[in-house]
């Protein structure tokens, strides 16, 4: 709890710590602060997305379109990680998403930011789509090779706070409210947002969005 370290150090240097642990302390109770901030507004947008608060920019994005847009959310070059991107690139089939460019975007970055903090630098990640005709659905997939997800994690992983148990290096100062956020999206998008994972062989984190054929 961010708010309970912050009070702590504050209490001992009001004890009378020396310069240097007041140094120490007080650069410890900025990062906190920040990421206290980091919390209030995410809880806060979560909140006004579940009540639909916040307004979403509907439009038809020609798959194409979405798959450029997810690629520009990085600069990949300045990732030191081994990262394949696959889209599935469509021909002639001219197919296209009605969504909120911006909030899929979003969505996209919090898997993909994900999976670069819970993996070491020498594992790969593969971003990839799939188009299903027979459901007239695209899925866009983050898949990593990293430590994987315990079964009885799973069922929580979309819930808001929860954080899965991770090895000490790997861990974050997150909020635990990124992936609830993610699926509140994908809800109001009457999409669906999910994992697979097993523990010790990755996971493939994933969003299905609706497609329609442009022009109908």
């Amino acid at each position: 709890n961010p708010l309970t370290l912050i009070i702590g150090y504050v209490r001992r240097m009001k004890e009378g710590a020396d310069q240097a642990a007041q140094a120490r302390h007080l650069d410890i109770i900025y990062r906190k602060a920040l990421n206290l901030e980091h919390f209030t507004r995410d809880l806060r947008q979560l909140a006004q997305l579940e009540q639909v608060q916040l307004a979403y920019a509907y439009r038809d994005v020609p798959i194409h379109e979405l798959y450029d847009s997810l690629q520009q959310t990085f600069d990949w070059e300045l990732i030191d990680r081994d990262i394949q991107i696959r889209w599935h690139r469509l021909g002639g089939q001219q197919l296209k998403v009605h969504i909120d460019l911006q909030r899929i975007e979003q969505v996209f970055v919090n898997l993909v930011s994900n999976a670069l903090v819970h993996t070491r630098s020498s594992e790969p990640i593969t971003i990839y789509s799939r188009f299903y005709s027979f459901a007239n659905a695209v899925v866009i997939a983050v898949q990593d090779k990293g430590a994987g997800i315990d079964h009885d994690d799973l069922k929580r992983l979309f819930e808001r706070f929860y954080r899965a148990g991770l090895p000490a290096e790997r861990s974050s100062e997150g909020t635990g409210l990124g992936l609830a956020i993610a699926k509140t999206i994908m809800d109001n998008h009457q999409g669906r947002i999910g994992v697979r994972s097993q523990l010790g062989m990755g996971s493939t984190f994933y969003f299905i969005l609706r497609t329609e054929t442009e022009g109908l």
